[in-house]
């Protein structure tokens, strides 16, 4: 039992250190903590606070304790069949947002093709930066991001979710075609599977979206009040699951040792 509670204290704390890393404003994640597996309410297949497959909570844990996140546009989730779904942090996005969203595994999803209203985000060589997206704003006074977004004609934030590698057959689909892109500045990932043969740029789709609406956020501080914190709870899962690795790598190292230690002692 003690070992149970130091457990859930460390991988809590190493998620706090991330969440004072970024000064993230994050809800209490206590609630994550000593959640076993139960049943899928769809699927019936064993998993850990949510089903990955069914985007839905599991029987064994209380969803309405999790916080949500008002995004300024609808969010469309594009994900390559390939990408391991346990593997993908969109699916955080998809249980965290409260605006409209819309999810689909590629290659089935809808024409997008020349759709003035909708934004991808992706860092293209035409791709536009936040505040080139903002300046197209028509300088009147707004009370909100999403009016602000309105005002700049996109209502709709399109986001391809897989492995860098698959993203180039993705992005040339005609269905995604006359799209304007949106990218970043250089944020680094925190991710535990960094891609292989790419920089530390390369974020997770959760930490791109976060960071996109924190830079929306603070360019937009011209227009409305400072509300770049609304949007830390997008990281809800993220840090708690970050917490949660560097426990089991510390306790693999441990185990390691103590085997080498009883090999040697032979």
């Amino acid at each position: 039992m003690a070992n149970t509670i130091l457990s859930v204290m460390f991988v809590l704390e190493n998620a706090m250190n991330s969440v004072d890393e970024l000064k993230l404003e994050i809800d209490d994640q206590a609630c994550l903590a000593n959640v076993g597996r139960s049943p899928c309410t769809k699927c019936r297949r064993s998993r850990k606070w949510f089903c990955y497959h069914c985007v839905c909570w599991t029987d064994g844990f209380d969803g309405s304790q999790v916080p949500r996140v008002s995004l300024p546009f609808k969010l469309i989730i594009i994900k390559h069949n390939l990408e391991v779904s346990g593997k993908s942090t969109a699916i955080h996005a998809l249980l965290l947002v409260s605006s409209p969203t819309e999810f689909y595994i590629y290659p089935d999803f809808p024409d997008y093709s020349n759709r003035k209203d909708c934004l991808l985000l992706y860092p293209s060589k035409t791709a536009y930066t936040v505040e080139e997206i903002l300046s197209k704003n028509n300088s009147e006074p707004h009370d909100s991001l999403e009016n602000l977004m309105k005002s700049t004609g996109f209502t709709t934030l399109i986001v391809v979710d897989g492995v860098w590698k698959n993203m180039h057959c993705m992005l040339s689909d005609n269905r995604l075609s006359g799209l304007t892109h949106i990218k970043l500045d250089a944020f680094k990932t925190r991710f535990w599977r960094p891609q292989r043969r790419h920089d530390d740029t390369k974020l997770a789709t959760i930490e791109a979206l976060y960071f996109l609406m924190v830079t929306i956020a603070e360019s937009a501080k011209a227009f409305i009040p400072d509300c770049s914190h609304e949007f830390d709870n997008l990281l809800f899962f993220y840090t708690f699951m970050q917490g949660l690795v560097s426990y089991e790598n510390i306790e693999l190292k441990a185990k390691n040792k103590k085997i080498r230690k009883e090999m040697f002692a032979c």
